[in-house]
C-alpha cells in the first residue's frame, strides 16, 4: 500500500510510535551483512523513510 508522507503523517508516526520499517518486521531475515525478507519482498524500508515523499507499506508486515 502506498501512502503519502506529509507533516501530519510524520507527527502521528512520532506520537503513536508507528512501526513500519523492515527492521521492525518478523519476516526480516539477517543473512550476514545482507538483510532479506522471508516473503521475498524488497527489505529496504527504514525509519529514515519518513523523509521521503511517500512510503510503500508491505501487506505482510507483522510485529515480532
Amino acid at each position: 500500500m502506498k501512502t503519502v508522507v506529509d507533516a501530519r503523517f510524520r507527527r502521528e508516526a512520532e506520537t503513536f510510535v508507528l512501526r513500519f520499517s523492515c527492521d521492525d518486521c518478523c519476516h526480516r531475515v539477517d543473512e550476514g551483512a545482507l538483510r532479506a525478507c522471508s516473503m521475498a519482498f524488497p527489505a529496504d524500508l527504514q525509519r529514515a523513510s519518513l523523509d521521503a515523499e511517500s512510503l510503500a507499506f508491505c501487506k505482510s508486515f507483522e510485529l515480532a
